[in-house]
């Protein structure tokens, strides 16, 4: 991960570090122009892509996301990393969607979530905060 920000609450109120994760694209489920839209499958696309982004990628960086079966595009986009008191980091972070006809045709529907947050785990993977 980047350089970490010391900070006493990185966390916000409410969110949990040690909540059971969840997958990346419940965010967007709340949203019922996409919610009937997106896959499980897109969630594996979201998911490896934002593994790799908040691994790799610097704060303001981006990596993007495909799923060439259902057309649905994404990127996830690290804002803030920052490591807690029992040494866990974290990483706040955008994510972006679109639901799109299948071959890259028109967009269906389109929505943004930002102010989510992963922490990193002993085994090296992200677990998304809900």
């Amino acid at each position: 991960p980047a350089p970490a920000q010391r900070a006493p609450a990185p966390l916000p109120p409410g969110v949990n570090a040690a909540a059971e994760g969840a997958p990346i694209l419940d965010a967007f489920r709340k949203e019922k122009n996409i919610a009937a839209l997106i896959t499980r499958v897109d969630d594996v696309y979201a998911e490896r892509s934002a593994q790799l982004a908040l691994e790799y990628t610097t704060d303001g960086g981006s990596r993007g996301w495909s799923n060439p079966d259902t057309g649905t595009t994404g990127t996830v986009r690290p804002t803030r990393t920052f490591q807690q008191a029992d040494g866990t980091y974290c990483r706040e972070y955008a994510h972006a969607i679109q639901v799109r006809q299948k071959n890259g045709g028109d967009v269906k529907a389109q929505a943004e979530a930002g102010g989510r947050f992963a922490c990193r785990q002993p085994s090296a993977r992200w677990k998304f905060l809900p």
